[in-house]
């Protein structure tokens, strides 16, 4: 048997849209449409009595609105989700790939409003899907320049890169020989997207058995491209010119959602703005005969039962979660089925209360006809004037007051709708009102009534958003084999998602309610301060280290709702806070160098003192000695002198006298 034509296929493709869970009218339709309308407080959820009160508790929308406001802060952060490394080897890269995957789901994505759509339709309509797709496009831009150079010109035109083709539109030049130049760019887009998909709008095999999709075997999107749309995309104008057009008012769920101030039918100006009804089908289907079923992404225009494109492709690119699981099946449980009967219940004792209230605003009365005006008693307005020719010809028939036990009836009610939905809207509306009671005391009822809001947060993070990242993270190795650039942790990084092993391991870092993000910080306190209490006692890298309490902190921050935490807190392991410890440590040594240097001169320095001064008193001592050795020696020369001096005097007055004898 040769592999299956494409008339064979549309018609396989039928009998599956035809057949899936999530089809028109089926039970699952039926369910979302209920629960659209009790959401919105319309009157098909509660058909009131003519004559009779026809408000409405809204019960669905109330505790639908309290629990998703308890969940989104859990989504404040951006590094929801970090791989896990397979070895020491791989912690590097693992926290690379975590960065990556994390900026582009939440900045590039806008995750936050991403999943809060998701979660809003899982809570109200069962499920909440996401669609990780490739966009593909041209960005065409014109450029005029005047005046150029050749050499400029030149390096104008050779702006084509790998993305980026140039067109020269117009090229002359001027009377001084400058170049004026009209130049187009265009520059070829891969954008990887992340999109919250209409449950409404999304159909799968019957008795599907798992929440995800990966195993499906047959799972499908239902679009509403315009004829101008599918051309653009590069389907052949004949093709898409003889497709039918359809109104896409087709589906009761989806006409509930879209009923207020939402006209379903197209009205067209131009063939080229007809929608045509296209399903995005991931089928698994033996399609060339080989006897294995392969999984193909169909294009599938259902009006006119024709195959518009068929690929083999590797995964099912929808993610998919619930707040309650229903085990072994797709669908989960909504709080519309668990809030459908206490609304119901509120609705009719509030209805019944207003009407009690009419009554008795409005009571009814006995008259004797003929004793009465009839006129004045038909008129029920406030103070009016009732003739009557005796006084006991009017009876009043006195309505029961069933106030006392209508507040009772809807107070149990509120008490049923708080344990069945996981959230407290009284604690929420009277949080103020604490007198009297603890502050731990109202932590504690805050945390058990908000056990099965974290319960479902779980819930939720283990399906839809680990989901998610996971395909976004396989997604990313199979369409983006270029380096990317993104910022994380405060520094640009660069990644090769090509070059990225499979991952499967994944840690999600939501699941905590209020409560338990203020208990998991106040234990994180603690922990800090017992760490430098340790580090203070010497116990550095035996218990605890830098990295351990950096780690502490980081977490700290976390729940404390700070958003990139690394912004304020250095990690011990970096480059900088290394240099800064080598730098400290150098420091330390010279400090300890110049103490044992003053220890040591404290000692030497006093026996050096003492050293010198003997050294002093002794050349002192030998100066005086030498001083006084010269002047004895002065002295006996100055007296030999003096004799000297004395015995040539009386030789020469002797000579004298011997000469005047002579005479």
């Amino acid at each position: 048997m040769a592999k299956l034509d494409d008339e064979e296929l549309a018609k396989m493709l039928g009998q599956e849209i035809s057949q899936a869970d999530g089809w028109d009218s089926d039970e699952l339709a039926s369910n979302r449409e209920d629960a659209l309308n009790y959401y919105f407080g319309r009157e098909e959820a509660a058909p009131s009595m003519p004559g009779r009160s026809s408000v409405q508790s809204l019960d669905v929308a109330d505790m639908h609105s309290a629990v998703l406001a308890a969940m989104m802060p859990a989504f404040e952060i951006d590094d929801l989700v970090s791989f896990e490394p397979t070895g020491e080897q791989d912690i590097e890269q693992s926290r690379l790939e975590s960065d990556a995957v994390n900026y582009m789901v939440m900045q590039e994505n806008d995750g936050y409003l991403l999943f809060k759509q998701s979660i809003h339709d899982a809570l109200l309509l069962r499920n909440g899907l996401i669609k990780v797709w490739l966009e593909e496009r041209e960005i065409v831009t014109t450029e005029k320049y005047e005046g150029l150079t050749d050499l400029e010109a030149f390096q104008i035109k050779s702006q084509a890169g790998p993305t980026v083709d140039t067109e020269i539109l117009k090229e002359e030049k001027d009377s001084e020989g400058l170049i004026n130049l009209n130049i187009k760019l265009i520059e070829a887009r891969r954008d990887l997207r992340c999109t919250s998909i209409d449950p409404t709008e999304f159909i799968w095999s019957q008795n599907h058995d798992s929440i995800f999709l990966d195993k499906v075997p047959f799972c499908a999107e239902r679009m509403f491209p315009t004829r101008s749309d599918l051309i653009e995309q590069g389907f052949d104008r004949k093709q898409v010119e003889a497709l039918a057009h359809v109104n896409m008012d087709t589906k009761n769920d989806v006409n509930a959602r879209n009923r207020d101030n939402y006209d379903n039918t197209w009205h067209a100006q131009q063939k080229a703005q007809e929608v045509i009804e296209v399903w995005d089908c991931y089928y698994r289907v033996d399609y060339d005969d080989d006897g294995v079923a392969e999984l193909r992404n169909i294009l599938y225009a259902s009006g006119s039962r024709e195959v518009l494109a068929n690929d083999p492709v590797d995964f099912v690119p929808y993610a998919s979660g619930t707040g309650w699981m229903n085990p072994h099946r797709f669908t989960g449980l909504s709080m519309f089925d668990r809030m459908k009967e206490v609304q119901d219940a509120k609705t009719r004792i509030l209805r019944q209360w207003l009407d009690n209230q009419n009554s008795a605003n409005n009571s009814r009365l006995g008259v004797v006809t003929n004793l009465v005006d009839m006129d004045d008693v038909l008129n029920s307005r406030p103070g009016g004037v009732i003739r009557m020719d005796a006084p006991d010809a009017i009876t009043p028939i006195v309505a029961p007051d069933i106030g006392a036990s209508a507040q009772n009836a809807m107070q149990y009610l509120d008490t049923v709708r708080s344990e069945r939905g996981g959230a407290s809207l009284d604690l929420q509306t009277q949080a103020a009102n604490v007198i009297g009671d603890t502050a731990s005391g109202i932590e504690r009822q805050f945390s058990s009534r908000e056990q099965q809001t974290a319960d479902m947060l779980r819930t939720l993070s283990e399906t839809l958003v680990k989901e998610t990242y996971k395909l976004v993270h396989r997604a990313m190795r199979a369409w983006l084999p270029i380096n990317i650039e993104f910022n994380a942790r405060g520094q640009f990084q660069s990644a090769n998602p090509s070059e990225w092993p499979q991952r499967e391991r994944v840690n999600v870092k939501t699941g905590l309610s209020n409560a338990e993000r203020l208990a998991r910080k106040g234990t994180l306190e603690q922990i800090i301060v017992q760490q430098k209490e340790f580090m203070a006692q010497g116990q550095g890298g035996v218990i605890t280290d830098s990295t351990k309490v950096h780690n502490a902190i980081l977490d700290w921050s976390l729940f404390a709702g700070v958003d990139n935490p690394e912004r304020y807190w250095l990690d011990p392991a970096s480059p900088e806070a290394q240099q800064r410890q080598q730098a400290q440590a150098q420091q330390a040594q010279e400090e300890q160098q110049f103490t044992r240097k003053l220890a040591t001169d404290a000692i030497t320095v006093p026996a050096q003192i003492d050293g010198a001064k003997v050294i002093e008193d002794a050349r002192q001592h030998d100066e005086e000695l030498q001083f006084k050795y010269v002047e004895l020696g002065a002295k006996q020369e100055l007296e030999e002198a003096k004799i000297v001096g004395n015995a040539a005097l009386e030789l020469e007055k002797q000579a004298n006298a011997s000469d005047t004898a002579a005479s």
